[in-house]
């Protein structure tokens, strides 16, 4: 079964290459993500990004900060940042 057939949102939550991928800092590039995500996924409503680390198979640059593109990443019309998220009834001072 297709998920996007049941009608409800779904994220990709603690997406990242499998723990067998290294990639050098500064090399991915995960704008093909959202390029995915707007062809094949459109009702995916967040995506959480692995973090750096050194795993089973050596260094392991997957964060955001590590992306080549970020920058065009998060201009991305289809991309927020945590500080766009509407506050639903709290002010600005989170309270």
């Amino acid at each position: 079964m297709i998920l996007s057939r049941l009608g409800k949102p779904f994220a990709l939550a603690e997406y990242g290459p499998d723990n067998k991928t290294t990639t050098k800092c500064g090399t991915l590039d995960l704008t093909m993500l959202i390029s995915q995500i707007k062809q094949v996924m459109p009702n995916v409503i967040y995506f959480k990004l692995w973090s750096d680390y050194n795993g089973p198979a050596g260094n392991m640059y997957w964060s955001l900060i590590s992306n080549k593109r970020a920058a065009e990443l998060l201009n991305d019309p289809w991309v927020i940042t945590a500080e766009e998220v509407p506050k639903f009834g709290r002010t600005l001072t989170g309270k």
